[in-house]
């Protein structure tokens, strides 16, 4: 059975043939133009409780490391709470440099060790 919501209309088929072809998300993502943009965006606040470490934490099929960022509060003896977060990139875009901002807005301000992963993304890494 064949919906009838599930057809475009006329009114935005026309409207869709007057807007500039969407790039793909791969060459957005790789585009050094755009990366350099996002700490214009939303840029780090210097906070003076917190430290910033990177580790990297080996792992295998395929071999090698991915990088994590750590932001420990300094102010407020632990135990702390602990946030994970990862681009919300779709695994196809994000770094550490992308989520730095909230990473240290939420550990000082929540008071919580945050580790942020920089994952493998597509399409150099295929899932799973």
């Amino acid at each position: 059975m064949v919906s009838d919501y599930a057809k475009v209309s006329e009114e935005w088929d026309t409207f869709r043939k007057t807007m500039p072809e969407i790039p793909e998300i791969l060459e957005v993502q790789h585009n050094p133009n755009v990366l350099a943009m996002i700490p214009a965006f939303h840029p780090p606040i210097e906070y003076e409780n917190i430290t910033i470490r990177e580790e990297t934490i080996p792992v295998t099929d395929p071999q090698g490391e991915i990088k994590v960022r750590i932001y420990t509060p300094t102010d407020v003896q632990g135990p702390h709470p602990l946030v994970m977060t990862y681009a919300a990139g779709g695994y196809i875009s994000g770094t550490l440099e992308t989520e730095d901002a909230i990473c240290r807005e939420i550990c000082s301000q929540a008071h919580a060790v945050v580790v942020n992963v920089d994952y493998r993304k597509v399409p150099e890494y295929k899932y799973p």
